[in-house]
């Protein structure tokens, strides 16, 4: 579905690839993070759509997978929250975790305030908005998203391994490249 939505030339399949990643991801939070992992090299690729009076100046949207990716779970994680009883994926999963919350909550909030802070001297607000989006909101939702599942060490496991495969690909590639 993630493929679909990014190569798909029609606005249409886009929007049925988005809509059936957001369904896959209620049922399987765990999994949807894991396809946002392995969604992280394409952060310089953004798909565009072009609609009619859409973005500012006439230019184009444009969104990255893994920006798709991990709002799309942020969705996700909100809808289950609501509608099912279940504590994985949800906010009550992400409590339960948070039972220290001066190792996993503070250095984040700290990170938080600090680069919001850095906004108010910059001179290019508008693309100081859009890094803060994309290297300070989107990093920190996943990382919530992540507490929130990761309830087990297999879980952990599973994580990790995704990213020792993502850096594995992404190695391979640059040295085929290189």
């Amino acid at each position: 579905s993630l493929a679909l939505y990014y190569f798909s030339a029609s606005i249409w399949l886009a929007g049925f690839g988005a809509g059936a990643f957001l369904v896959l991801a209620c049922l399987r939070l765990d999994l949807a993070l894991i396809y946002a992992v392995f969604s992280f090299p394409f952060y310089l690729f953004p798909k565009q759509f072009a609609l009619l009076g859409a973005g500012s100046k006439g230019a184009p949207l444009a969104f990255s997978l893994v920006e798709f990716a991990v709002l799309a779970c942020a969705l996700a994680f909100l809808l289950r929250t609501f509608l099912t009883k279940s504590a994985d994926g949800t906010w009550r999963g992400l409590i339960a975790r948070l039972s220290d919350w001066r190792s996993s909550l503070l250095p984040p909030l700290l990170l938080l305030v600090a680069s919001s802070l850095s906004l108010v001297g910059s001179e290019e607000i508008r693309a100081a908005l859009r890094e803060y989006r994309t290297v300070i909101l989107e990093p920190l939702i996943f990382y919530f998203l992540l507490l929130s599942v990761v309830d087990s060490p297999r879980r952990a496991h599973r994580f990790v391994l995704a990213f020792i495969a993502l850096g594995l690909g992404v190695a391979l590639f640059s040295l085929y490249h290189y």
